[in-house]
């Protein structure tokens, strides 16, 4: 009876501090009076036959942990994790637990009922209590079905293009928990920007698993998750979800041909895909909008005009616009619009000429040099160097297949060399004349400058006795006048003209010397005397043609006249003769008497630039 107490007491400890090692050490005392009892004398008392066993099962089935024994005398009883089931074969309580004789059926079996079982037979007068080997029932749970969250409602799901959409696959319920892979509508696996969750669930020992998957949707797709564990290999798949994208319109813009000649018909054609699929057309050139709203736009005899011109189609739905444009390629006969024009150019320094033709297909271009037409260039622009082996005449030639040869304005090549002044050798006058010294200078720069000088000196405008008038005409060639109003002695000297540009200088001395007035007396008769002479020889010669007899004849009386000096300082009208004689232009007749009597004019000589 006290070893049926202490048995009681061991089973009341073990129920409460469910310490299984206690169990363990009282297991053994009982096994090893057992064998006492079957060396002395057989088996006498309760002994266990079959004690359970380790067991892993799967969650839904049917569970038996077996335990026979002889002779059994006590009752019949379970413990889980060291607290007993009770006697009773019903375990009431324990909805899904019974035992069949000592046998302890469990069905269907959960995770939740994993645990350490042992299998004890009570103790009675005389006969101790007896326990088993302690079992570990493990329990194996499959993946539940899968689910994609935000499909739960709808399997559609429409994303806006270039937005970013995060969906969630939960699966509960495994043991050991699931792992979750996503696959797209080709069966190929997802494997980034995933992130999973792993949750332990205690009530029922299982394992929930989220799988978020985030993403940029770039064009419809349809996604399913699936759900598998160590225990259960074959993954459980959930329902498709469809992505919808919603995007602006994707446009291809196709034209009959890719080269159109001028005056054909040319037509282009504007395809747009596009969710929503209602959209609405509209059709630039250069930014013009024309009046066409279909996908296609055609026109009739085009133009050269619209060569390189943007073609440019828009299409807008709900989602926004989006635009394509094409450049127009118009083949057309070519035209020259740029001719070379010459240049003048420092020794050494670089020059370019050039040649700028419109025309399709794209003119090519070569550059020809003097009446020899060396080749010397073969693009649009023709770079030299100035020497004396470039200077000269250059034309540009321009060729377009299937068209007649452009060739282009001569350009010429100059060489901007020093000024070089030409004056007289000397210069006659007589005092109280006016008189023009003239100075002319060969110069291609624009920037020539003409000083006069005298007696080296540089002679000053400002003087009423002086007067400079400088002309330039159209072929880079500069005259300068020197007046000298009412001669003095000491006018008679040397002048100089002394001419500059960016590369040089130049500088002629010439004196003006007294005009004596003898010598215009003598020229004068001489002149008449030549003249006389002449009319006198003509005379005989027609008398003698006539063969008249001969008559008293009286020689003419000629009149001998005196030329006048050619200028006296008076009269005006001579000087203007003089004027215009060296070339001066008719605007000096303009001038007034005051110029004549050495006074200040302010007035300006038209079209002359004077200093």
């Amino acid at each position: 009876e006290s070893e049926s107490i202490r048995i009681h007491s061991i089973e009341i400890k073990t129920q409460v501090t469910s310490i299984a090692v206690k169990m363990e050490i009282f297991k053994k005392l009982v096994i090893a009076l057992q064998l006492i009892c079957l060396v002395i004398g057989g088996p006498t008392g309760q002994y266990f036959v079959t004690e359970p066993v380790d067991v892993t099962a799967v969650a839904g089935a049917h569970l038996r942990l077996e335990c026979q024994v002889n002779n059994m005398k006590g009752a019949c009883q379970w413990t889980k994790d060291g607290f007993g089931l009770g006697t009773d074969p019903d375990l009431p309580g324990f909805a899904r637990f019974a035992m069949s004789d000592c046998n302890l059926d469990i069905f269907p079996v959960l995770p939740e009922d994993e645990g350490l079982y042992q299998c004890q037979v009570g103790a009675v007068l005389g006969t101790p209590a007896i326990m088993s080997d302690t079992a570990t029932v493990s329990v194996m749970a499959p993946p539940g079905l899968p689910y994609i969250s935000q499909a739960k409602k709808l399997d559609i799901l429409e994303v806006m293009e270039g937005d970013e959409v995060v969906l969630d696959c939960e699966s509960h319920g495994a043991k050991p928990a699931a792992e979750i892979q996503w696959k797209d509508e080709a069966g190929r696996v997802i494997m980034s920007n995933i992130l999973e969750t792993v949750t332990k669930i205690k009530k029922t020992k299982t394992f929930k698993t989220v799988s978020t998957l985030r993403m940029k949707p770039t064009q419809k797709m349809s996604l399913t998750c699936s759900a598998s564990n160590d225990a259960f290999k074959e993954p459980r798949n959930s329902r498709k979800l469809e992505i919808q994208l919603k995007y602006k319109p994707k446009l291809s813009l196709n034209l009959t041909s890719e080269n159109v000649k001028e005056g054909q018909t040319l037509v282009v054609k504007c395809s747009a895909k596009a969710y929503p699929i209602e959209v609405n057309h509209k059709w630039f050139i250069n930014d013009d909008e024309m009046t066409e709203e279909s996908d296609t736009l055609t026109i009739e005899n085009v133009s050269k005009e619209l060569d390189k011109a943007v073609i440019k189609c828009e299409v807008e739905n709900s989602v926004g616009k989006s635009e394509t444009s094409r450049i127009l390629n118009i083949e057309f006969v070519p035209k020259i619009l740029t001719h070379p024009t010459s240049e003048i150019a420092k020794y050494g320094d670089e020059v370019t000429f050039t040649c700028l033709a419109e025309g399709n297909p794209e003119p090519s271009y070569i550059w020809m040099k003097g009446e020899s037409q060396k080749l010397v260039g073969v693009s649009p622009n023709l770079k030299l160097k100035a020497t004396d082996d470039t200077e000269g005449e250059y034309t540009c030639k321009v060729f377009v297949e299937g068209q007649k040869v452009l060739i282009s304005d001569t350009a010429t090549l100059h060489i901007m060399r020093k000024p070089k002044v030409v004056t007289e050798p000397e210069r006659f006058a007589k005092i109280g004349d006016d008189v023009i010294l003239q100075c002319h200078v060969d110069s291609l720069s624009k920037d020539t400058k003409i000083t006069w000088t005298k007696d080296n000196n540089p002679v000053s405008s400002e003087m009423m006795k002086h007067r400079i008038i400088h002309n330039e005409d159209l072929y880079n060639k500069f005259t300068s006048d020197l007046i000298i109003y009412n001669i003095e002695e000491n006018d008679f000297t040397n002048y100089g003209c002394f001419a500059a540009n960016e590369v040089g200088t130049d500088y002629k001395v010439f004196p003006l010397m007294v005009e004596e007035e003898s010598d215009y007396l003598t020229l004068a008769i001489t002149t008449n005397t030549i003249v006389g002479a002449i009319i006198l020889v003509f005379i005989i010669v027609y008398h003698k043609r006539k063969k008249r007899k001969p008559e008293k004849s009286e020689l003419p009386t000629f009149k001998k006249e005196v030329i006048p000096p050619i200028y006296k300082g008076k009269d005006p009208s001579v000087f203007n003769e003089l004027l215009l004689d060296k070339g001066m232009h008719e605007e000096y007749l303009e001038m007034s008497k005051e110029y004549f009597d050495n006074k200040i004019n302010t007035e300006k000589v038209k079209d002359l630039r004077i200093v």
